[in-house]
């Protein structure tokens, strides 16, 4: 799947301003894409095989969150958001490998929590007061934890806990998304159009 801007190119003041329908869209489909990802990756715990292709590929498209808001805030907040992603999504990886060798990842998360997910919290509530008082941190704290427990359910092949946690991960990302959208519309409505091409 890509995940592109999509400019609409009509005459006059509309020119290049974004579908709004199709930016949630593809916020929908980042977040989506995501959690299915960190799933295949989740799914592999304990296997012993090797993962650093799904780690790869993981890496690799985390970083399309900052390029669906760079034509709104900009590059440099583009690449502070990467950095945020790639921080949480290392500190993923490093939990993982700590469940399958039997240690819970208690010390681990708490550098999450203070380190990547406060560093997100901070960037995107300063571009966004709508994302503000802790909505950003309570987000990313539960999604740690949902994916925490799809890697715990796989390990002891609890199914029901796997999947559970899957479901809470899609809820919670599906929630975020609407809270960033609006919050993105309501900061810039003449940067958006209802009008499709």
């Amino acid at each position: 799947m890509t995940i592109a801007i999509y400019y609409v190119g009509i005459k006059d003041k509309e020119k290049n301003m974004i579908n709004k329908f199709r930016f949630k869209d593809m916020l929908f489909d980042y977040w989506d894409t995501l959690n299915w990802r960190i799933l295949d990756l989740t799914k592999k715990a304990g296997s012993g095989q090797d993962v650093s292709s799904y780690q790869y590929n993981i890496m690799q498209f985390v970083n399309k969150f900052g390029d669906l808001i760079r034509p709104i805030y900009g590059s440099d907040n583009r690449d502070l958001i990467n950095i945020g992603m790639n921080g949480l999504m290392a500190g993923l990886f490093q939990a993982i490998a700590l469940l399958e060798n039997g240690t819970e990842p208690e010390e681990l998360s708490t550098r999450i929590v203070d380190g990547p997910i406060s560093q997100l919290d901070a960037i995107l509530s300063s571009l966004n007061p709508d994302w503000g008082g802790g909505v950003v941190t309570q987000v990313f704290t539960s999604l740690w934890n949902n994916w925490l427990d799809e890697v715990r359910g796989q390990l002891a092949n609890d199914v029901v806990k796997a999947n559970d946690a899957f479901k809470e991960s899609k809820s919670t990302t599906n929630s975020f998304v609407e809270v960033f959208f609006n919050g993105v519309v309501s900061q810039f409505p003449n940067f958006f159009t209802d009008r499709s091409m």
